[in-house]
């Protein structure tokens, strides 16, 4: 009888080894201890290493030997919880371990056996995924990046440098080859019609008419003869036919600015030809059909207005398909600089001149909060360019607002510190110069070497004779 029992737990053995042995994913035993029980042969193929070698070592002694990098079984033993690990070989294969612990009748750790699962192939191409989605988002990056850059080309006087501009860009590209009708929301002077430009310009409509209407600047009285245009003989001085602005954008696309200035009456006649893509001439007798893409654009809040009755709420929802903000200039620093060198190059060319700015006046041009955006800083530039009689522009030639605004003598009176030395420094400097006469004089008595005081004298471009000083005397700080 104990001789059968003995062959009976014997079998087992086998049995149970036999089964280890056919496992596809590495088995690993250790004692309480760490030393290695049992391997099985996918384990030491896995490792490269002959499982008899290792049975009697230590897991640690063949971390610190190099075999691997890491142990689950070691956790297991110290935490007494099932742990799973992640590890490299010394031939550089990632396994990921699940080490459980086998417990005596004393609650203490007996026995640990740990699955190895080769997961280098899995490991691999995991990285190659991310390696493609990095690559494909580097690509969509470029992609982005190039239709920006071929908007801009398309449109010249499209300045876009900061991330709103860029984001509005991205919409503008996304919307331009769509059908449907853009609302553009934004301060006076922000750029609404050059967006509207771009729109068009981008669009599959670009070899047909781009129609500008100002509905603020046409009389209440005219705007329906100049929008549908009118038969012969309509009313008095109806002597011929008038094609209408819409008739004239046939194919191509009508942008209503300022359309918060529309009256009522004619809301409903613009809702109408938008909605039913026809209108019909003042006297006429038949509905003209219309292909005609509508951009509309205003500086008021129209939801307020619709809220107050004064804009109807059925034309702002057909109008308001796709809206563009676009942010004042002053949410937008990184835009003044080159908008400033775009209308430097503008008015430079216009006027046969080569201008540039004094040092420390673009600072003080990008820290104005320009509250007529892009129309008052184009102004300002081209103003600079036809008063100052230099190559070399100075601050004085700047209108009053703007520098007082740059010397602090509005609000808190903060300005950048770089600027207000340096308009010290001319001041001082320009003072002694229209009182001594002479540079060499204006140098000992300010302490400094003559060829300091010659060179910054060139640098603010400063004449204790012209009209610059006398300007920048009058200027005093109130």
């Amino acid at each position: 009888m104990k001789q059968e029992q003995k062959i009976s737990s014997s079998n087992i053995v086998i049995d149970l080894e036999s089964l280890l042995e056919s496992s596809m994913d590495g088995i690993w035993i250790c004692d309480g201890k760490g030393n290695t029980l049992y391997v099985n042969e996918a384990c030491g193929k896995f490792y490269d290493i002959e499982p008899k070698e290792l049975i009697g070592k230590n897991v640690l002694d063949l971390i610190n030997a190099g075999y691997f990098s890491d142990s689950a079984a070691i956790s297991a033993i110290k935490t007494g919880k099932v742990v799973t690990k992640e590890t490299k070989s010394r031939i550089g294969k990632r396994f990921l371990l699940t080490a459980r612990p086998i417990f005596d009748s004393n609650g203490l750790v007996w026995r640990v056996v740990t699955n190895v699962r080769d997961v280098t192939e899995i490991f691999e191409i995991n990285k190659k995924l991310e390696e493609n989605l990095a690559l494909s988002h580097k690509y969509e990056t470029e992609l982005e990046e190039l239709r920006q850059e071929q908007i801009l080309k398309n449109t010249s006087n499209l300045i876009a440098c900061s991330s709103q501009m860029k984001q509005i860009i991205n919409i503008v590209y996304r919307i331009a080859r769509a059908e449907c009708n853009v609302l553009i929301l934004g301060e006076s002077g922000v750029g609404k019609e050059v967006i509207s430009k771009t729109i068009h310009k981008t669009s599959n409509r670009n070899k047909d008419p781009f129609i500008v209407v100002n509905c603020g600047a046409i009389p209440e009285n005219l705007i329906e003869s100049e929008l549908f245009g009118f038969e012969k003989g309509s009313f008095t001085d109806a002597k011929q036919q008038k094609i209408g602005l819409f008739e004239i954008a046939n194919g191509g696309t009508l942008f209503l600015d300022e359309i918060g200035d529309l009256p009522l009456i004619m809301q409903v006649k613009i809702l109408r030809a938008i909605q039913e893509r026809e209108i019909m001439r003042i006297g006429g007798k038949k509905q003209i059909h219309l292909d005609v893409r509508i951009i509309a654009a205003t500086n008021k809040n129209l939801e307020e207005m619709v809220s107050l009755g004064t804009f109807r709420d059925d034309l702002f929802y057909r109008l308001n398909v796709v809206q563009i903000v676009i942010p004042p200039l002053r949410e937008r620093i990184d835009d003044i600089p080159p908008l400033i060198v775009f209308f430097l190059n503008k008015f430079n060319s216009k006027y046969n001149c080569k201008k540039s700015l004094a040092p420390g006046l673009l600072n003080i041009l990008t820290n104005y909060n320009w509250p007529g955006n892009i129309r008052e800083l184009e102004n300002v530039v081209e103003s600079l360019i036809v008063l100052c009689p230099y190559d070399i522009i100075g601050v004085d030639y700047l209108p009053n607002n703007i520098i007082k605004t740059s010397i602090g003598l509005q609000e808190n009176g903060i300005m950048p510190l770089k600027d207000a030395v340096e308009q010290a420094e001319k001041r001082v400097i320009a003072l002694a110069m229209e009182h001594y006469k002479s540079s060499r004089k204006a140098a000992d008595v300010l302490k400094v070497n003559h060829v300091t005081i010659t060179r910054k004298i060139k640098k603010y471009n400063i004449n204790y004779n012209s009209h610059e000083f006398n300007r920048g005397r009058s200027q005093k700080p109130q």
